[in-house]
């Protein structure tokens, strides 16, 4: 057994407050978010991409 094991069982165990959970959860909350909006921009990029690459490709409509 490792020594970092002996904390694990430990951490395990012992019982948290009512205020480590909801910091816990608050720093989950933040990390989720943050992670989304990475995804959100990246697919607005390639959204952007794709319909700037049909633009180029499609006839010139002409208006008289």
């Amino acid at each position: 057994m490792n020594p970092n094991s002996i904390y694990q069982l430990y951490q395990a165990q012992r019982t948290r407050t009512r205020a480590e959970i909801l910091a816990d959860d608050a720093r989950r909350a933040a990390a989720v978010s943050r992670g989304s909006h990475g995804r959100a921009r990246k697919a607005r990029a390639s959204v952007t991409m794709a319909l700037s690459a049909i633009a180029a490709r499609a006839p010139k409509i002409r208006t008289a």
